[in-house]
């Protein structure tokens, strides 16, 4: 779920976490009990990055350079290295780059 900030450490007053868009994938994600909060689509995603959220990406270094990646987004990977480990650093990264 995208993370919204306008500047290195500040929550836009435009983009309230009730928007239509969040809302939705928060519904979603209780409809069909997932185990994450919400599940936003990717043309909901295109319109919160619109209106200032953080596009988080959380795929490894080495999927990125196969795959590619969204110009504009951060990158925290959610596992490490080839063997795909948990990110045992992950919380304190995200952090590090983007405000809740």
């Amino acid at each position: 779920m995208p993370v919204a900030q306008t500047s290195e450490n500040s929550l836009p007053q435009s983009l309230p976490w009730d928007a239509p868009d969040l809302a939705a994938g928060r519904s979603r994600a209780v409809a069909e009990t997932l185990d994450y909060a919400g599940a936003v689509y990717p043309d909901e995603a295109f319109r919160l990055v619109g209106q200032g959220a953080v596009l988080v990406d959380v795929r490894t270094a080495e999927e990125r350079k196969l795959v590619g990646f969204v110009p504009g987004s951060v990158n925290v990977a959610w596992e490490i290295g080839p063997a795909k480990i948990k990110n045992p650093r992950f919380i304190k990264e995200l952090s590090a780059k983007v405000s809740k």
